[in-house]
């Protein structure tokens, strides 16, 4: 491997100044991508950093306890643009206890709950699924009936958005459940 002292010894036994300007050149480019690495993963360090300080909870609990965050949350926490945040987030992973998530996982959008506290919709999709897969064997829920139920956790939302949240969940319609399970029958 070529280091910085190697560099100065190779330098000083060319002869030639053609070659002592291209191992210049050479020697230039190679710091400058060493540079451009190491800063990346320093950013990379950082955002994932600030994300498990945010997410600490998640990190203990599990995805009832995910908060919602933004980009812009930590963009603010690292001094970073919220496009360098997206970027850096993008196909990198957190490793925990109970699974690997990808970065972005950890973003999530915000409903307000009837007492004035964000609940992340990623906590509301766990409980839509939660409360669909302890269906009777006999019986499917209908969205309105599972609207009805998150107002148990205080959370108000439009049938849409729950049939949204089942849908990005892909849990069918419950006349589709329903079928499915006469069939299994």
């Amino acid at each position: 491997m070529l280091n910085k002292k190697n560099y100065a010894e190779v330098k000083s036994k060319t002869s030639h100044k053609e070659g002592k300007q291209y191992l210049s050149e050479q020697y230039s480019s190679a710091s400058g991508l060493i540079r451009a690495l190491d800063q990346r993963a320093n950013t990379i360090l950082r955002t994932a950093q600030a994300i498990v300080n945010r997410q600490t909870a998640f990190f203990e609990y599990g995805i009832m306890s995910l908060t919602p965050m933004t980009l812009a949350d930590i963009a603010g926490d690292t001094g970073l643009h919220e496009s360098t945040v997206s970027r850096v987030t993008t196909n990198k992973y957190l490793s925990c206890s109970f699974g690997i998530f990808e970065m972005k996982h950890f973003f999530t959008s915000s409903i307000t709950n009837k007492s004035g506290e964000n609940i992340s919709s990623a906590k509301i999709k766990e409980i839509i699924k939660a409360f669909i897969e302890q269906e009777p064997a006999n019986y499917t829920y209908s969205d309105e009936e599972i609207a009805i139920e998150l107002s148990k956790f205080n959370i108000s939302i439009a049938l849409r958005t729950v049939a949204k949240y089942r849908e990005s969940l892909n849990i069918p319609t419950s006349s589709y459940r329903k079928r499915a399970k006469k069939a299994n029958f």
